[in-house]
């Protein structure tokens, strides 16, 4: 996802994408920092702050960042079931699931094919003791060619440990 965020963004942010790249993420900080009092559109810089922040963990952060941008100012950078997947997994990790769910929803009615929104969904579901959506769900995960082993793996555990709490 994120070299095609910094294709998009273009040689402007290359130095950005160099760090990013490097996992320097402070120093990408502290360049944004520079750029934000230069650029006339902070929307980019907002967005990649935010990124900054999800990966660091600090997802409180992160949503301070992405409620000061909307969807169609860095459309160019990423898909919309993308850019809500991101904030539905932000909200499922801050344990806020219907918000979670919510945006992740939205994003399977926009690429019903987004494996990482219908799995964090499927894990939604486990949390509000939705066991038959769940399971429903890892089902239907189970059927995608899925070439990440963890994830696979990952989507067979809660299938047999679904099987085990339904019965």
């Amino acid at each position: 996802m994120y070299q095609k965020i910094f294709n998009a963004l273009g040689e402007e942010y290359l130095e950005i994408k160099k760090l990013f790249l490097n996992k320097e993420l402070i120093l990408a900080y502290e360049k944004l920092n520079e750029y934000e009092k230069t650029k006339k559109n902070k929307n980019y810089i907002y967005f990649l702050k935010a990124l900054i922040w999800i990966i660091q963990k600090k997802n409180k952060k992160s949503l301070e960042y992405f409620e000061k941008i909307k969807y169609e100012d860095i459309k160019l950078l990423i898909g919309k079931d993308e850019y809500l997947e991101i904030l539905g997994t932000i909200y499922l990790e801050e344990k806020k699931y219907l918000e979670a769910a919510k945006y992740l929803q939205e994003a399977l009615t926009i690429n019903k094919t987004n494996i990482n929104a219908k799995f964090n969904l499927g894990i939604i579901y486990i949390h509000l003791k939705d066991y038959k959506n769940a399971y429903k769900t890892f089902l239907e995960l189970e059927k995608y060619n899925i070439k990440n082993n963890e994830l696979k793996e990952s989507i067979k555990k809660n299938i047999i440990t679904l099987e085990k709490v339904m019965n």
